[in-house]
């Protein structure tokens, strides 16, 4: 049996129910079925693990069941996917690349060999940071930071510097490996509705070609200029990545070629540069927000390594309070809050309930870093919780897994934790931060969105040896909405009118969105509501019209949805008088009859003790009192097929234009009309025209003949076939 969750909606399943913050959506719904609970992510199973000790039988007990990757579409541009250590399926390919990593890469000797060359790249930030004071220019954290993760990594791995902004190469690379990043963060469509891969409707895989094939192409230039070098005589090896993988490849490694190499690195580009600068700029968001533990900090780096000095990795180990700061915050803003999604190998049995084979596994890392019953105040930034603790971040405790746990563990981990110290620890030991002026703790947005941030303040900053400087600067944030081509489609949840009115209280009451391809326009207030519905009337009196709508061309017709223009005035006209005072005054004693009928239902199930449901009631009683006003029939005969049938199928018809339709906000899905909304509506239409025909056939012949009185009272229908 699947475990519990949420009931799907049609095609869509739910993916409605994630919002634009999907870990705190599915960490809400995990209260209310669970911690192990099941979705229908569009046409995709998948489960999700909200608690620790679940986590900990996904990434350790059952690891193998649980080893192998659901591949995003991104990742597949060029078969990234084949040869990509985080991809890859387990297997002796997968292993050799771990291995490559593990021994040449990110072991503590080889970080501790490069330990000067990350102490020289930090001081390039600092000067940045003190060059901006002088010149009163404003530094983005999380730019600075990636910028030194992305030349800490080119200098180990090609001992090239990439500091030099002037260059085109550089400026492109650069761009090419944040666009990589951005479009493999975004939710795409094609992972939730594998038949749209074709069309490739958000534009992500030939974004990704683009930037891909630019980073393989600098690859491609290393690589050659390296091969071209280790051929001249007298040449000294450098001692780097490349050199120690051109070795293996030289070496005949089965499992190291040319292009293994190029993928490794867009791996290791793309994934060690933006979970770091993400992490810092949270770390520094969070210490401003809360001046006590920002000042203990300070304190604690003064008495250790003194005011203004630049700290050594050597002094982390003696940085408690340092550590914990870092340990909080990725506890509660992990890099990645579902880690990397992973696949079920087979059917597996976890707390009673199976999870099937190939259904897509979510750990919710955001969720168990917040969990009540493993952490007093869960959402509160107190990194005294850690001082004294055991509990690490290096997949060992599953209660705090930023990085994954099991086998499949982030690599570069241990690279990682170093730079996050040393960042940290120089930023606050060299300069004073403060917010700005008017800014207070309580107003700074903290929303963390899926895969990005959401922060937007500004600080002022003094260099402790050079008090004369001053700094204003926005610790900015990549806000990504599911946006591009998803716009904030996500962001509505299942109560759009509630999601809506809340960001209005952010944006204001005139706001515009972008839902999928449409742009839209929302007004959240009485006053903005007199313009559009009665200032600029003419300028709005008309229709968007739902592709549901449009089933048998109804909306060129319908005086709820046709153009203002002379076919809608003469509809308008003609209804007007049905629906007058006067009209409504002299239907009375039917509309009381109506209301003394639903009462006398509503007394016979009291006498017989059955449960009733108003709607329903309320419904029949609606369409009766239409019925009979407008073709003099009553539908109160519930035990009619025909009248059964009618109430069935205008209750259909409620329900699918009432459905959220794909084709609605993507255009080019109209053709395929992926949820068969449209091709439904064609079928209930043409049943309730098929009544109306037979209605408007039978009354044609009625008044053809002679001494017909038109009608004033209400027939029987229980007779009239549907």
């Amino acid at each position: 049996m699947l475990p519990p969750g949420p009931a799907p909606l049609p095609i869509v399943g739910n993916l409605f129910d994630l919002g634009d913050r999907p870990h705190n959506s599915l960490a809400e719904l995990a209260k209310i079925h669970g911690p192990l609970m099941s979705l229908k992510l569009g046409q995709i199973t998948t489960v999700i693990i909200s608690s620790a000790v679940l986590a900990k039988q996904v990434l350790q007990t059952h690891d193998l069941r649980f080893s192998n990757r659901t591949v995003i579409q991104a990742i597949k541009t060029y078969d990234h996917h084949q040869v990509s250590l985080p991809w890859l399926p387990v297997g002796p390919l997968w292993r050799n690349l771990r291995k490559i990593c593990n021994c040449h890469i990110f072991t503590n000797q080889k970080l501790d060999e490069n330990q000067g060359l990350r102490f020289k790249k930090i001081q390039e930030l600092l000067s940045d940071v003190q060059e901006s004071c002088s010149n009163g220019v404003a530094i983005d954290i999380g730019q600075a930071a990636f910028k030194v993760m992305l030349n800490s990594l080119s200098s180990t791995v090609f001992s090239l510097d990439l500091s030099d902004s002037s260059s085109d190469i550089v400026r492109e690379f650069k761009k090419a490996v944040r666009g990589i990043m951005d479009e493999a963060g975004k939710p795409n469509l094609e992972d939730f509705f594998p038949f749209l891969r074709r069309i490739d409707p958000q534009g992500i895989m030939r974004r990704m070609n683009v930037h891909v094939r630019r980073v393989l192409d600098v690859f491609d230039r290393i690589i050659d200029e390296r091969m071209v070098l280790r051929k001249e005589p007298g040449y000294i090896p450098a001692n780097d990545m490349l050199d120690t993988l051109l070795s293996l490849e030289q070496n005949k490694n089965e499992e190291m070629d040319r292009n293994c190499m190029k993928h490794l690195f867009v791996d290791l580009f793309s994934a060690g540069t933006d979970t770091t600068s993400s992490t810092l700029e949270w770390a520094m968001t969070e210490l401003l927000r809360n001046p006590k533990i920002y000042l203990k900090a300070q304190i604690e780096l003064e008495q250790t390594i003194g005011k203004g000095k630049l700290p050594e990795e050597s002094d982390v180990p003696r940085l408690p309070y340092l550590q914990a700061i870092i340990k909080e915050t990725l506890r509660l803003h992990p890099p990645t809050p579902f880690l990397l999604p992973r696949i079920a190998g087979e059917n597996v049995e976890m707390a009673g309930y199976v999870v099937p084979k190939g259904a897509q596994v979510l750990v919710n890392a955001w969720a168990i870093g917040r969990d009540p019953s493993r952490w007093e105040n869960p959402d509160s930034f107190m990194p005294e919780r850690f001082l004294g603790s055991d509990i690490d971040i290096r997949g060992r405790d599953f209660e705090l897994i930023p990085f994954g746990a099991g086998r499949r563990i982030c690599p570069g981990l241990l690279l990682a934790i170093r730079m996050l110290h040393m960042m940290l620890a120089s930023l606050i030991n060299s300069f004073d931060w403060k917010l700005e002026d008017g800014v207070t703790p309580e107003n700074i947005d903290m929303e963390d969105r899926c895969y990005k941030l959401c922060i937007r303040i500004k600080l002022k900053a003094k260099i402790k040896w050079a008090p004369s400087y001053k700094l204003i600067r926005p610790l900015k944030a990549r806000l990504v909405h599911w946006n591009l081509r998803a716009g904030n489609l996500l962001e509505l949840g299942d109560k759009p009118h509630k999601s809506l009115a809340k960001v209005a209280k952010i944006h204001g009451p005139l706001m515009s969105l972008k839902l999928g391809q449409v742009t839209t326009v929302v007004i959240s207030s009485a006053a903005l509501g007199k313009q559009f519905l009665q200032t600029f009337d003419p300028s709005f009196c008309n229709r968007t019209v739902g592709e549901a709508i449009q089933a048998r061309g109804h909306q060129e017709v319908s005086l709820a949805w046709a153009l203002v223009g002379g076919p809608w005035r003469n509809l308008r006209r003609i209804c007007s008088p049905y629906i007058s005072n006067q009209k409504l005054d002299s239907n009375q004693v039917l509309l009381q009859k109506k209301i003394q009928e639903l009462v006398d239902q509503v007394e016979e199930s009291c006498r017989l003790g059955a449960a009733v449901d108003i709607g329903q009631v309320a419904f029949k009683a609606t369409l009766n009192v239409l019925s009979t006003t407008i073709v003099s029939l009553d539908l109160s005969d519930s035990s009619s097929d025909a009248v059964r049938e009618l109430q069935e199928v205008v209750s259909c018809i409620m329900e699918q234009a009432g459905k959220s339709n794909l084709a609605d906000y993507y255009p080019l899905l109209r053709k395929i009309d992926p949820q068969g909304i449209k091709r439904r509506m064609v079928i209930l239409f043409g049943k309730i025209f098929h009544l109306f025909d037979r209605i408007m056939d039978e009354r044609l012949s009625l008044r053809k003949q002679q001494g017909h009185i038109p009608p004033k009272r209400h027939a029987s229908y229980s007779s009239l076939p549907l």
